[in-house]
């Protein structure tokens, strides 16, 4: 898992990957409504995929360690996203993440 140390500033890394956590979470909090892939294939496909250019983050912030783990899956009939964010153990919201922009 990347880490950034946001203590101080928020260096350019780290920006694009706040901002693609933001911008991951706003396209797919909706996905339950999504058709998934026709075929096992196809959906597992997307879970790899989705997998693969969304890699677990952490920040290190002034109030502590911020983790952020996206997930995603496909079944027959629905979609399944979720976002687990936790700040020193602690289950957050998206809000926290996006606090970090305004740095």
């Amino acid at each position: 898992m990347k880490t950034y140390d946001v203590r101080k500033r928020v260096s350019a890394q780290a920006r694009r990957e706040i901002q693609r956590v933001i911008e991951t979470h706003e396209k797919f909090r909706r996905s339950y409504f999504w058709s998934p892939g026709g075929s096992a294939h196809n959906r597992r496909d997307n879970e790899r995929r989705f997998e693969r250019n969304n890699p677990p983050v952490a920040f290190q912030t002034m109030q502590g360690l911020l983790t952020v783990e996206l997930s995603y899956d496909e079944s027959c009939k629905h979609c399944y996203y979720s976002a687990s964010i936790e700040l020193d153990g602690r289950t957050k919201n998206i809000s926290v993440v996006k606090k970090l922009l305004r740095k």
